[in-house]
């Protein structure tokens, strides 16, 4: 969810927030978190502050490592760990790549843009050159095929089954118009991104997913913080449970009545 960081809402929006974590505390353990670095931030801060990162509970959210961290904030830090962050895989040793940022932080300088403070250009660059690349090989189609670059529907048409490796990655587009870009799973430890697995698109299921389980760090320490409810909820009940586990177990007695009285009248 997008969280407004404007002050005048803000109280009445951490508010809605906490609701929604306490809710999400009886019924799920993975949560799924989309938006801005500054509202990712936010739900997490404050997530733990109704202690949900005790262990029992996963964090993902997505290209949450383009923000800026400030790892002099102990209570952000705090928050983050643990978190796993999926993003596009992108070998930013690439000698293409290097030189494509070195570009960006050029132009960046002589118009005097606000900076990240990263040594490379930021992972959305790469994906806006990719798009108009995207664009560009679009209307090269439409000027060999003698139709007007103005047909829409046509230039969409083009697009599809375009591959090739642009600067953020290798790139396929789909019949349906989507790009299939391999993904990294990347874990928040300490405040640094580490890779501890990836997802490839285009491989088949059972190669597509690699995964480092015994070097994830997940939130929080599980054995100093038992779950109320436990892993699976089994210590609690709601009403409906209760109500559920009674009319079962009242069938159950029914039954073995029932079966009970039959083998006596055949016994007579």
């Amino acid at each position: 969810a997008v969280v407004s960081t404007q002050s005048t809402g803000r109280v009445r929006t951490l508010k809605l927030l906490v609701e929604q974590l306490n809710r999400m505390k009886q019924k799920v353990r993975v949560i799924i978190i989309v938006g801005y670095a500054r509202d990712i931030i936010f739900v997490l801060k404050t997530a733990r502050k109704q202690g949900m990162m005790n262990g029992h509970f996963a964090f993902i959210t997505q290209e949450f490592i383009q923000a800026d961290l400030n790892k002099e904030d102990k209570d952000l830090i705090q928050s983050i760990e643990g978190v796993l962050d999926l993003e596009p895989l992108l070998d930013k040793s690439d000698r293409n790549y290097i030189s494509f940022s070195e570009r960006v932080r050029k132009i960046v300088d002589e118009k005097q843009y606000p900076k990240t403070g990263k040594d490379v250009a930021n992972l959305v660059a790469a994906q806006m050159y990719d798009a108009v690349w995207l664009y560009a090989k679009a209307l090269k189609a439409a000027v060999d095929s003698n139709y007007g670059i103005e047909d829409g529907e046509r230039l969409v048409e083009s697009m599809t089954g375009n591959e090739w490796t642009g600067m953020s990655g290798e790139i396929s587009i789909d019949d349906a118009g989507d790009r299939l870009g391999n993904v990294q799973i990347m874990n928040i430890q300490n405040g640094d991104f580490k890779q501890v697995g990836t997802w490839w698109m285009r491989r088949t299921p059972n190669e597509s997913l690699s995964l480092s389980n015994e070097n994830i760090a997940w939130p929080g320490a599980p054995e100093d913080y038992p779950a109320a409810c436990g892993r699976q909820y089994e210590l609690c009940q709601t009403t409906s449970d209760a109500i559920a586990k009674i009319t079962l177990m009242a069938l159950v007695c029914m039954a073995f009545l029932f079966g009970l009285l039959v083998r006596l009248y055949l016994y007579n």
